[in-house]
């Protein structure tokens, strides 16, 4: 199932949209994590936005 390897040995220019949902999931995951870490972060600082 898992296609790592393989997109390691080639381009992903054969499977546009395979590519496109494998950068999607990425970024929305990495997206999530730092907004999560940011929310904490500032929190933590400022706890004037906490109220």
């Amino acid at each position: 199932m898992m296609s790592r390897p393989v997109a390691v040995g080639r381009p992903l220019a054969k499977e546009p949209t395979a590519n496109l949902a494998l950068v999607g999931a990425v970024v929305f995951l990495l997206l999530g994590v730092s907004w999560r870490i940011l929310r904490s972060v500032t929190s933590v600082l400022i706890p004037k936005t906490s109220r």
